[in-house]
């Protein structure tokens, strides 16, 4: 190790506690006109509201994917969050444009991410979520919307989602957000439904504190799962155990460079999401990984496509407030570690100066030395399977006939998940990444 890297280090912990909160602000504040172009601002225009681009500006998808009008929330947030940085605070437009995405939701079918008459479990518990807590965030008295997230709660009732963790969290939220304002909307509920799922949530924690997303261990998807936790704990101030089990396991792959997952996991994510930690950073352990995130912040912008910036930057405002300055604990990278997780199939050693690595069992590696990555196991590729004229006709014919149906329609997908998803043993296709942001470290994988 080089003589000075230990004074580096420990003055790089201590600049983690200089660090502002209004980091996070400030990041999400530099996205707003990108954010802004996504949506259709023309109010006389028929898809006003309308933050999926691709639908309707360029007219190369036949649907608006729903999960874009969960940008309404952040406009919202940033409507409401009062600092001398934030340009659009009382701002009116920005007000007028959330309530205009909210409408254009309420509009669609908030069960399409992917395809026409998808029935997706995850888009229209997350759109319904995300629109509920922009809903109620502005004070808003509109019918029809409160219509249409009923709706759309009535059918998150009817349906699960088992297979991934982050999204069963996210239809748990939204019940609860709805218990909690049930008298602004007016319908009886039965709290019965959402205390099962509940409990089917947390039963599933694997013991070493982690939850399967497709099969496996996945970072970016558990984080924001934690998320979910987080909001639910503040509504009921429960269920903190299973997010401090889950604190512990995810700081086992925060690397010494400060970036974590990738290659070694069931879905390849490489992001953290800081709302979650930042709820629970009374947790030492949560304040030490919102730190590291913060440090990334301050170095770099945020690098989402402009997909993942209409669903996960809201994350970011939630974070800056709840953002406390607590002491945080040493992360395993700083550590002296020698950790073997039989359930995941993860090997975690570290020598606490900069010399990391984490293997799985099935062979896939990352070796840190002095701070920086120098090995990684090759990435592989599956067949890919791209849509064609043809197979989009179909598809077509399909979702206008039979794919109607919710039970022919949830068949279909299952089947397609096991295809374009699973591998032969039910456990998520290792090499194909559900997102390829671009890191440093990619310059040094073979």
């Amino acid at each position: 190790m080089h003589p000075h890297r230990e004074e580096i280090e420990t003055a790089r912990r201590q600049s983690f506690r200089r660090m502002s909160k209004e980091i996070y602000l400030k990041r999400v504040i530099e996205q707003i006109p990108r954010l802004l172009t996504q949506q259709d601002r023309c109010e006389d225009s028929p898809t006003y509201g309308c933050f999926d681009r691709s639908y309707w500006h360029y007219k190369i998808q036949n649907f608006p994917c729903a999960r874009y009008q969960e940008a309404s929330y952040t406009l919202a947030l940033l409507y409401s969050i009062k600092s001398n940085i934030n340009p659009y605070y009382k701002n009116e437009k920005i007000r007028r444009w959330a309530i205009a995405g909210m409408n254009f939701w309420k509009k669609i079918n908030a069960g399409d991410e992917w395809y026409f008459n998808e029935h997706s479990f995850v888009s229209t518990s997350f759109s319904t979520l995300a629109v509920m807590e922009a809903y109620n965030l502005l004070k808003l008295n509109d019918a029809e919307i409160e219509e249409a997230i009923v709706k759309s709660l009535k059918w998150i009732e009817r349906h699960d989602e088992p297979l991934v963790a982050n999204q069963l969290a996210g239809s748990i939220l939204a019940l609860d957000t709805y218990l909690a304002r049930k008298p602004l909307y007016g319908v009886a509920y039965d709290t019965h439904m959402f205390q099962e799922r509940l409990d089917k949530l947390l039963s599933s924690q694997n013991e070493e504190g982690w939850f399967s997303e497709y099969g496996g261990f996945d970072v970016g998807y558990s984080y924001i799962l934690l998320d979910y936790l987080a909001r639910l704990w503040k509504n009921s101030k429960d269920k903190r155990d299973a997010a401090d089990k889950l604190i512990e396991f995810l700081s086992y792959f925060i690397h010494p460079d400060g970036t974590t997952g990738g290659i070694y996991t069931s879905r390849q994510t490489t992001y953290i999401i800081p709302s979650g930690l930042e709820i629970f950073s009374e947790n030492p352990i949560a304040r030490a990984i919102a730190d590291i995130e913060l440090k990334n912040l301050q170095e770099r912008p945020i690098l989402w496509d402009d997909r993942y910036l209409c669903y996960q930057l809201y994350y970011h405002l939630i974070a800056y407030l709840n953002h406390k300055k607590t002491k945080p604990a040493k992360l395993p990278y700083q550590k002296m570690v020698g950790e073997h997780f039989s359930e995941s199939g993860l090997h975690v050693n570290s020598d606490g100066k900069g010399n990391y690595i984490i293997k799985n069992d099935d062979g896939r590696f990352v070796v840190y030395e002095d701070y920086k990555l120098s090995l990684c196991s090759k990435l592989q590729h599956s067949k890919s399977h791209l849509m064609n004229p043809y197979t989009t006709i179909l598809m077509n014919i399909f979702q206008l006939t039979f794919g109607r149906s919710d039970i022919i329609s949830k068949f279909v997908k299952k089947k397609l998940r096991q295809k374009l998803i699973l591998n032969k043993k039910g456990k998520s296709n290792i090499y194909v990444p559900s997102a390829r942001y671009f890191n440093k470290n990619e310059l040094r994988w073979k």
